[in-house]
């Protein structure tokens, strides 16, 4: 089961508000670090905030509106470490996607309210860390989350009240190379096109003039 499951399904109604969110402890700035520079595309607005618009962009498709906050905490660095941004729907959906790396406890990864209930999960995808560790795809098991860090659903069905965990699908980054490989060689058409990748370019970009001229900008 995936989020996008879920709100494709309307096991959480009409959903009007989403929360994604991303946190990593480091209070002290790296100037030498990439993030941490005054080059473009440095910082974590850019670092994280094109996968998160295109979750956004997946899910719910392009937004009408979009209001940030992108700004810089830590002394010591030129780029931002944090950012809160408002990706508004014509429809009544807000959408916040946020980052901070000054947040020792760290929060849900996503919150999803709708008019049939709310859907709440802590943790990320496993992979990162798998491969960080040492494992690979090929091994059994790849992908597959604990039990510990599935989503917690609260909802109703057929008029019953229902609080259940629902099992993370089991990711697989291979298969976004296989795509591609696929793709390149005539067998399958490209998943991920490149015009999706360039309106979460432009989601970034749009929410920088949000944040620097302190007001909502339309998506054109």
């Amino acid at each position: 089961m995936t989020l996008r499951n879920l709100v494709a399904g309307g096991m959480l109604g009409d959903v009007k508000e989403a929360v994604f969110r991303w946190d990593r402890y480091i209070p002290e700035a790296n100037p030498d670090k990439w993030r941490d520079s005054s080059e473009l595309g440095s910082g974590v607005l850019y670092d994280l905030g094109v996968h998160f618009f295109d979750q956004v962009l997946c899910l719910f498709g392009k937004p009408d509106q979009i209001r940030a906050d992108v700004r810089t905490l830590r002394a010591g660095t030129e780029a931002d470490d944090y950012f809160d941004v408002t990706l508004v729907f014509q429809r009544g959906l807000n959408v916040t996607v946020k980052s901070t790396v000054l947040a020792r406890e760290p929060g849900p990864r996503y919150v999803v309210h709708g008019t049939k209930g709310s859907f709440v999960k802590y943790g990320g995808d496993p992979q990162e860390a798998a491969l960080i560790a040492g494992r690979t795809p090929a091994e059994n098991g790849w992908g597959k989350e604990s039990r510990e860090a599935w989503g917690t659903l609260n909802t109703m069905v057929n008029n019953l009240h229902i609080v259940g965990k629902v099992e993370t699908m089991e990711g697989a980054y291979q298969a976004y190379y296989q795509n591609i490989y696929d793709a390149i060689t005539g067998r399958a058409e490209l998943i991920v096109k490149p015009e999706e990748a360039g309106m979460a370019i432009k989601l970034i970009e749009l929410a920088l003039v949000s944040s620097r001229e302190g007001r909502t900008v339309d998506v054109e």
